[in-house]
């Protein structure tokens, strides 16, 4: 295996650093300004303890850094039969351990899912002796001089002794840690993406049924629905919120819920769970207020309101601001794009009587700014993105 890989890495162009250690191989394809490097760590002899990995992974960086390169991205690959040893070794860093007893490539969740194309190839050759396997599993000599020939580009020169310029090692350790209490982070929390959108969805589904089935729709909604009066005359605020769970008839919350979980779902993934939960939130009551108090003040009159459409009309105002400053989202719109036309041409046909324009503009605008606030990150992610595609 150590050798077979040896082999198709030299023969694919990827030069080899000689790092004058047994049992470790450093390779590595220049793209430009940045270099993609593979790791290797052959024996159990060779395998470092964390401080020391940490060490030697900045010295790697050193070494292309000081060749020019930019960016330097590493992946190390364990060969080994100590599989929890080299994970706790390798935690917070990119890292593949092939398990040399059972013969298999462990890759788990958190790390890439493919290297520089060369996972299919690792895993083809793990089982088979004799002729090594390529990317299409078919068997090639990987010792032909034809293959070895294809590498145009000069391998780096490294001196005998490389030191690490200033506090690299320590600053590397601490980006480790840092990493490393986000995976666990990560692992404690069983929540599914989607966890809040599937909440309210319930929530609304249930409240729906108790209403509709058993009876408790004259009360609820006398209890539950908004109005100027009620909860700014009366103090009885908590309408703002109640309104949002509270429905007329199937139509309603069909639409509703449909729109819920298409928009909230990219949107709860983007954001962090407490982010879009706010989100949804002030989104629903501040168009609650904001419509009543149009109706109220512009229009001359009361109005009794219900309804999830002002939280959804926010995150449809969201979903559009995200769209725009995240260049990312902008492929696979499709779906999204004729449900979000599909929503406005449905509420505009339900608008004859009954249905409150004003608080779905008002929590489209409202979803707009808070999106604007709570991701704030969003022209950094932007730039980050621009450059990962140059």
């Amino acid at each position: 295996m150590w050798e077979k890989l040896r082999s198709y890495l030299t023969g694919r162009g990827f030069p080899e650093v000689n790092l004058h250690r047994d049992g470790m191989m450093l390779f590595y394809a220049p793209e430009g300004k940045s270099a993609k490097a593979v790791w290797v760590i052959g024996n159990t002899e060779s395998e470092p303890d964390r401080e020391q990995y940490g060490r030697y992974l900045a010295t790697i960086r050193n070494i292309f850094e000081k060749q020019g390169f930019v960016e330097v991205d590493v992946l190390t690959l364990f060969v080994t039969d100590r599989i929890d040893r080299c994970r706790e070794i390798g935690e917070g860093s990119q890292y593949w351990i092939v398990d040399e007893r059972y013969g298999r490539l462990v890759v788990y969740e958190d790390q890439p899912g493919d290297y520089l194309g060369i996972r299919s190839v690792v895993e083809n050759n793990l089982h088979f002796g004799g002729q090594s396997r390529n990317a299409e599993g078919a068997q090639v000599d990987l010792s032909n001089n034809n293959l070895r020939a294809e590498s145009r580009v000069q391998p780096i020169l490294r001196s005998d002794r490389v030191q690490v310029a200033d506090n690299r090692g320590e600053r590397y350790m601490a980006e480790v840690s840092k990493r490393q209490t986000m995976a666990r982070a990560q692992r404690r929390s069983k929540l599914p993406d989607c966890f809040i959108t599937i909440l309210l969805i319930a929530v609304n589904l249930i409240i729906f049924l108790f209403t509709d089935l058993f009876g408790f729709r004259d009360s609820w909604f006398r209890f539950g629905e908004m109005s100027w009066a009620d909860a700014v005359n009366n103090g009885e605020f908590y309408r703002a919120l109640t309104c949002m769970f509270l429905h007329s008839d199937i139509g309603h919350i069909s639409g509703n819920m449909v729109a819920l979980f298409l928009f909230g779902n990219l949107l709860e993934k983007d954001m962090s769970k407490v982010r879009y939960t706010i989100l949804y939130l002030v989104s629903g009551i501040g168009s609650s207020f904001l419509a009543a108090a149009y109706y109220q003040y512009v229009e001359g009159y009361d109005v009794l309101s219900i309804g999830a459409s002002g939280a959804i009309f926010g995150l449809m105002g969201a979903f559009v601001v995200m769209v725009l400053a995240r260049p990312e989202y902008r492929a696979n719109l499709g779906p999204r794009l004729v449900m979000f036309f599909a929503y406005l041409v449905y509420t505009s046909v339900r608008a004859g009587a009954e249905i409150n324009v004003a608080v779905h503009v008002s929590g489209f605008l409202v979803g707009m700014g808070m999106y604007l606030i709570l991701a704030f990150d969003t022209p950094k992610r932007a730039r980050d993105w621009r450059k990962k595609q140059e």
